[in-house]
């Protein structure tokens, strides 16, 4: 009986990396789907405050949830090697998330926000960008366990994925919020505020009189 509960208990335990990488893979198709409402950029980039706003969220949100992906993928690996539970299944489908998660989604991210305006080059630049990222992928995986151990071969894809998202996010935040859209911003509140003060004043010279 006890047998029975040790190895279902092994079962159980044996899932958890796994169910951490469909996190993972989740997280990463989370950050797609965000990546799909920024599609009005293709047309106009940052262009007017409506646009901005409407894109803003999502925006935030697609390059969060690849930061997420990114976490869990460093747990998924450590939990693994310390539930001695390192799988051939598990290596390939972790390898698969990445793809998708530090390959497509950062490309797609990528693309929209600054290469749709080339056109076919930019849209060639951004599938070569995937496509590295599956060849190191595949690379990594044909490695023998030994050599994975030895020493650590190109840029992580999870590292160059959250590079790419680091710098997108700081480049809208200080370069792609433009002058014009700032001041726009701040005459909206400066028009709100002195809107209140003149109703208050008028409220104030009504109770005094």
């Amino acid at each position: 009986m006890k047998e029975k509960v040790n190895k279902e208990n092994t079962k159980i335990i044996s899932l958890i990396p796994n169910l951490l990488t469909t996190m993972a893979l989740s997280f990463g198709l989370l950050s797609i789907f965000n990546i799909i409402k920024l599609l009005p950029l293709t047309n106009e980039r940052f262009v007017g405050i409506e646009t901005q706003f409407l894109t803003e969220k999502a925006l935030w949100w697609s390059c969060i949830f690849i930061y997420i992906a990114a976490f869990i993928d460093f747990v998924d690996g450590k939990i693994a090697k310390l539930l001695k539970n390192e799988s051939e299944f598990g290596m390939h489908y972790d390898s698969l998330s990445d793809l998708i998660c530090f390959g497509l989604a950062p490309s797609l991210l990528i693309y929209i926000v600054y290469l749709s305006s080339y056109g076919k080059l930019g849209m060639m630049c951004s599938i070569f960008l995937t496509i590295c990222v599956a060849l190191r992928l595949s690379r990594f995986n044909t490695l023998s366990h030994n050599q994975k151990n030895s020493f650590f071969v190109g840029l992580p894809s999870p590292m160059g994925a959250g590079l790419i998202v680091s710098l997108i996010l700081i480049d809208y935040k200080f370069v792609l919020l433009s002058k014009e859209d700032i001041e726009v911003i701040y005459d909206d509140r400066q028009q709100v505020v002195d809107m209140w003060r003149e109703e208050g004043l008028t409220a104030f010279q009504v109770a005094k009189g």
